[in-house]
C-alpha cells in the first residue's frame, strides 16, 4: 500500500517528495520484492540501515542513485486495520492501493514530524465533513495521539 507523500494526492494536498513509501502486511520484506527492486536498479541501503538501528526491524530502505524507496512492515494494530480499509485509486495509468483518508491522517500523526502535521491538516481540509470522526477518535485514543488529532481537526 502506498503511504507517505505519494499518498497525499488521493486525500490531501499534494507536495513534492523525493522518496516513495510503501507498507506491506508481512513480517519481513519478501525476497521477490527485493529481486524486483534490484531489477529496477534499486539496492538495499546498508548505510541507512546501520544509522537507523531503532527502525531496521520494520523499515527497509532501497536506493537507486538519490531516489529512496522505503518499505515498511506493518508494526501495530492500526497498520493492520488500515489494510482492511485501503482503497484502490488511479495513479497515472495504474491502480494502486492507498490507505483510507482517515488512516493516512492517523499515519501522519503517528510519525509526527512538522511536515506530517502540515500533511495531516491538508487531509482534514480537503476531506472536511467526509472523515469518519468516530474512527479517528477511537484510534487516536488507542495510539496515544489524541492531542495531535485535536490539533489538526
Amino acid at each position: 500500500m502506498v503511504i507517505g507523500a505519494f499518498a497525499l494526492p488521493a486525500w490531501g494536498r499534494p507536495r513534492a517528495t523525493l522518496d516513495l513509501d510503501f507498507i506491506i502486511q508481512t513480517t519481513e520484506v519478501p525476497k521477490e520484492l527485493v529481486r524486483k527492486l534490484g531489477d529496477l536498479g534499486f539496492h538495499f541501503d546498508e548505510e541507512w540501515d546501520r544509522y537507523n538501528p531503532m527502525l531496521r526491524a520494520f523499515h527497509k530502505r532501497f536506493r537507486s542513485g538519490r531516489i529512496p524507496v522505503d518499505v515498511m512492515l506493518s508494526r501495530d494494530e492500526h497498520d493492520a486495520a488500515a489494510f482492511s480499509r485501503r482503497k484502490k485509486k488511479r495513479f497515472d495509468s495504474r491502480y494502486l492501493w492507498f490507505p483510507s483518508a482517515e488512516d493516512l491522517l492517523l499515519q501522519k500523526l503517528k510519525v509526527g514530524r512538522p511536515q506530517d502535521f502540515v500533511d495531516a491538516a491538508g487531509v482534514v481540509e480537503r476531506m472536511r465533513g467526509r472523515l469518519d470522526q468516530r474512527y479517528l477518535i477511537r484510534w487516536a485514543a488507542k495510539l496515544g495521539i489524541t492531542a495531535e488529532l485535536a490539533h489538526v481537526l
